[in-house]
């Protein structure tokens, strides 16, 4: 298998590396710092290069070396990266002249199982399919075409997921930025704090938890279930399944198509409930119960405090 070459005259390569693997192994990174780029390939190999912004390749040699960068097979299954930060004094040295850059591009067999633990790094992944277990703290997530069981953590990121299907998905979130479309599983599990939030496109059973921040949610196909708490919210529903929405503070506006149908009970001190809309019920203040274009399918919604607004799209 060739080598990846650097990508400018400032960089060197530090360390080539290729492992014969079983198709079902796993790769488990954690160097806090480094960038990281993962494909995927026909081979039942691994392959790893790690270049580093030095001029020379022995300077790149010596800067894994002070790392204590260590990249090694423990057997046909198991493939480790690992190294202590780049960054000596902490993280206050991210993105300075100072700290030395290194990346990561490797490449894995179609369907093997990733762990990484990644730290002020951008992480870069594309056709993947395993179980894919991801925490990133600060930096950037960009991830496409996964498939499998995904679990993402992240910390103050930004994560950009374009693409997954498989047999479960949790996203669990805290500051940054999440934006993540075409998402296909039968659960979905994902909990936002503090977060600038946008869905679309979750085909699914999904479970959406969002403290504080703002989201932006649409195309959901599935039934649904919505808590937040303190968020700025706006749910779009073409259609409705099965939907249970609880707003404590803040506010939560649903759109919704005029055409759509629903078995509809609202309850709450702050309601409202657009005229437009082909109803037949009860309309109180703090209740509204009845049927929506004499649709069967629940839309639940309970406001503890805050609002809930329902309007036609």
């Amino acid at each position: 298998m060739s080598r990846s070459t650097p990508t400018t005259k400032s960089e060197s390569q530090a360390l080539h590396k290729v492992f014969d693997v079983a198709s079902s192994g796993r790769l488990f990174i954690s160097v806090p710092g480094a960038d990281i780029h993962l494909v995927s390939s026909d081979a039942n190999r691994v392959q790893i290069d790690v270049f580093v912004s030095s001029p020379t390749e022995n300077e790149a040699l010596s800067f894994a070396d002070q790392v204590m960068l260590r990249v090694r097979a423990v057997d046909k299954q198991t493939v480790r990266v690992e190294s202590k930060s780049i960054y000596q004094d902490g993280f206050f040295g991210w993105n300075t002249s100072e700290v030395a850059r290194m990346r990561l591009e490797i490449s894995v067999p179609r369907s093997f199982n990733i762990d990484i633990q990644a730290a002020g790094c951008d992480l870069v992944m594309d056709n993947l399919k395993g179980q894919l277990a991801l925490q990133v703290a600060g930096g950037s997530l960009t991830a496409s075409r996964l498939q499998g069981k995904l679990e993402v953590f992240g910390y103050g990121s930004m994560l950009d997921i374009d693409g997954f299907e498989g047999s479960k998905l949790t996203i669990a979130t805290s500051g940054g930025r999440l934006t993540a479309r075409r998402l296909t599983a039968p659960k979905i599990a994902i909990t936002a704090s503090g977060t600038e939030t946008t869905l679309s496109d979750l085909e699914g059973v999904t479970d959406l938890i969002f403290h504080s921040g703002s989201a932006d949610v649409r195309g959901i196909k599935g039934p649904l279930e919505v808590h937040s708490t303190a968020c700025a919210c706006t749910l779009h529903l073409a259609t409705i399944e099965d939907t249970q929405l609880e707003v404590s503070g803040g506010e939560l506006a649903v759109h919704l198509a005029r055409k759509a149908a629903a078995r509809v009970l609202l309850e709450g001190r702050t309601l409202f409930f657009d005229d437009a809309f082909s109803f037949a019920g009860e309309r109180e203040a703090e209740r509204i119960d009845g049927h929506l274009n004499d649709g069967k399918n629940w839309l639940r919604a309970s406001v503890a405090s805050g609002a809930i607004r329902c309007v036609a799209a």
